[in-house]
């Protein structure tokens, strides 16, 4: 997979800060013509190659808990299991890593759901022998929101729109009402992450400024989650893994924040005991560097990685041999 041209990645870039940001807006914010950008983004979008996708804040619902599911055995158990938890409805993302030879999904579910994945988990690996690990994620520290690979300065960024943090913080703490008007604009988002706000004001009978303010606190509550899903490959960062982080007791916290701001950390949370994290590097090389700086971090006792050799699964996308489906 080739990466994008230099302009072309730095529009996409600009959409992982904000994927509905204006053209306008990236525009100035990465020093080019607005009617370049227009006309480049929009190709990006409708082949397809970036797709602005709104995810639905699962803690809206609740009862809700955020569980990452791991699955080891022989590799042919593994990509069964990968298949059957990407097509799961309560998942997010899966992926398919080595060292060891493990499927690693993140699900959204209820009090009843955990288990009748675990069986479905098991009836899709047959008779072959698979240890299944299930363990609850009680915060989050970076979500591919708030992914900022080293393509724009952080200037730049900024001048796009905000950084996800306050997100996070309201996620990881109180859990916002939810009202009808809400839910059906977040609906829509989902249908379509980049309808513009006269769009959305006419589908729900508002008006434009109603929506614009709907649409800024229902992402500033962490009710809905708008992002780029793009292949870190097109970007240039190829190289992607799972890294898992153990610091020394009372340390968790500021190892998780430090782990989360490293620009090649695409996704972060901890179990508790642990720090885990979906890296994207340029080659094996730009990895090592990465598990170096954490790894040096005071009160880090282990570090560890496990290369991403297949994915199934990204931001609810569903990938079929190694390419995202048909919207």
């Amino acid at each position: 997979m080739q990466p994008l041209g230099d302009l072309d990645r730095r529009i996409a870039a600009a959409l992982l800060r904000d994927g509905r940001a204006p053209w306008r807006r990236v525009a100035e914010a990465i020093g080019e013509q607005e009617r370049t950008v227009s006309r480049r983004g929009s190709r990006l979008l409708a082949d397809g190659v970036v797709r602005i996708h709104a995810l639905p804040g699962p803690w809206r619902l609740a009862g809700r808990a955020a569980t990452l599911v791991r699955v080891r055995g022989g590799l042919r158990v593994v990509e069964a299991v990968a298949e059957h938890l990407a097509d799961h409805p309560l998942s997010t993302w899966v992926s398919v890593l080595a060292n060891p030879v493990e499927c690693v999904a993140e699900l959204f579910h209820g009090p009843q759901d955990l288990r009748e994945t675990l069986s479905g988990i098991e009836r899709s690996a047959g008779d072959a022998r698979a240890e299944v690990r299930a363990t609850l994620l009680p915060a989050y520290h970076r979500t591919v929101s708030g992914w900022s690979p080293e393509i724009l300065s952080a200037g730049e960024y900024d001048a796009v729109g905000a950084r996800e943090d306050a997100a996070l913080a309201t996620t990881n703490g109180a859990r916002a009402a939810v009202d009808e008007l809400t839910a059906r604009l977040v609906d829509l988002l989902q249908e379509e992450g980049r309808a513009t706000v006269d769009e959305l004001a006419s589908s729900l009978g508002v008006s434009a400024s109603t929506v614009s303010r709907r649409i800024d606190s229902a992402v500033r509550d962490g009710l809905v989650f708008i992002r780029a899903v793009v292949d870190p490959a097109l970007l240039g960062y190829p190289c992607e893994a799972v890294i898992e982080v153990r610091a020394r007791p009372g340390a968790l916290p500021r190892i998780a924040g430090a782990v989360a701001d490293a620009p090649e950390v695409r996704w972060a949370a901890d179990d508790g005991s642990s720090v885990l994290a979906q890296a994207a590097c340029a080659d094996a090389g730009h990895l090592g560097d990465l598990l170096h700086r954490l790894g040096a971090l005071d009160d880090v006792v282990e570090i560890s990685a496990s290369p991403v050799v297949a994915v199934t699964k990204r931001s609810t996308v569903r990938y079929r041999d190694g390419v995202p489906s048909p919207r």
